[in-house]
Order: structure tokens, then sequence, then C-alpha cells
């Protein structure tokens, strides 16, 4: 088993491939949440709350795993920080649909915050399992290595 090192090819392929799938769905849910009238083909039917717990939470997700692709780490005060940047997107995001002809709802944001919480919550157990897992595998090939 070879592993994913900040130096092999793969981890930089990774990382553009991580990066670009988050900025690409960044963008489609700024352009999703300004289009002023959403044809009933497309709502989901699932609530307007949820929908956005679900879109901050991939958004969150997101932030979290593409900080870890470039940094490999992922600390308690980063992920507070990456936590703003959602919640200052998502502030920015309500504040502006009133120019496209939609609604600002100060409960819409509250549910943006739920959900970049919970998806970066996600993010931060999913790096905390590939680190640790990482770890053990590297000691499991190298035994000089092994803790007495």
């Amino acid at each position: 088993m070879t592993t994913l090192t900040a130096a092999s090819p793969g981890h930089r392929y990774y990382r553009w491939i991580v990066t670009a799938g988050l900025a690409l769905y960044w963008l489609v849910m700024l352009v999703a949440t300004h289009v002023p009238d959403i044809p009933s083909d497309f709502d989901p039917g699932i609530g307007d709350k949820l929908e956005h717990k679900i879109a901050y939470a991939l958004l969150g997700f997101g932030l979290g795993i593409v900080w870890h692709a470039w940094n490999c780490q992922v600390p308690w005060r980063t992920a507070a920080m990456l936590f703003g940047v959602a919640a200052l997107y998502g502030g920015f995001d309500e504040l502006t649909q009133p120019l496209f002809g939609r609604e600002c709802d100060l409960r819409d944001w509250f549910a943006d915050l739920q959900g970049a919480a919970t998806g970066l919550l996600a993010a931060l157990v999913c790096v905390w399992s590939w680190n640790r897992w990482m770890r053990k595998a590297t000691l499991d090939r190298r035994p000089e290595d092994r803790r007495e």
C-alpha cells in the first residue's frame, strides 16, 4: 500500500480535484440562491430550512476537506475560522438575495450556520479518522517506528 503524502503526485492531484470541486459547488450554490423564480420542477420539496442546512453542510464539509488537502491538519482554531468563512458567506448570501427578488430571512441564516457546523464537524471526523488510519498504516509498515 502506498501512502498519500504531501509530496506525492497523487496528493497534488487530490488537492486540485477537491479544490475545483468545492469552487464549482460554491459557484452553483451562489447562482442557485440568487435565481429569482425557481421552477417547481427543481424544488425538492423538503422545506426551505432543510435545503439551507444541507447546502451549507456540504459547503462546510468541502471547506474542511480542502483545508486538509492543502495543510494535512484541521485544528480546532482553523475549524472555527472556516466556520466564520461559511457564516460570513451565508450572511452575504442572505443580504444580497433581495437584489434578485428573493427574501432575506434571518432564520435561513441560522439554518446556514447549523448546516455549516454539521458539515465541518463531519469533515473533522473524516480528517481525524484518515490521519489516524494513515499513521497506523505507516507504523505497521515500518517496524523501526513502532512504539515499544
